[in-house]
């Protein structure tokens, strides 16, 4: 489906998603920027964000380019890159 979307001139796409999407989209190298959600609660019992392992040498490294407040909440945005 991305490749199609890619051949008709859509360059940029929205995933939400969970987990398992998240991971697979990353291991695909198919993320090039990251708005990260954050809520001031801890929940008991949730999975991870992101699913996949990567050793530590292998770890993708990004840099946050943006944080703000939004109703109590923080998004922040990273990208990877130069500098990353």
């Amino acid at each position: 489906a991305l490749t199609s979307l890619w051949q008709r001139g859509v360059h940029r796409v929205l995933l939400e998603c969970g987990p398992t999407l998240a991971g697979a989209a990353l291991e695909a190298d198919l993320v090039d920027e990251i708005h990260w959600h954050t809520a001031g609660i801890l929940l008991g019992g949730a999975n991870g964000a992101v699913a996949g392992q990567w050793p530590l040498a292998q770890a993708q490294r990004w840099r946050l380019v943006t944080a703000r407040d939004v109703g109590g909440d923080v998004v922040s945005v990273w990208r990877r890159g130069e500098g990353a």
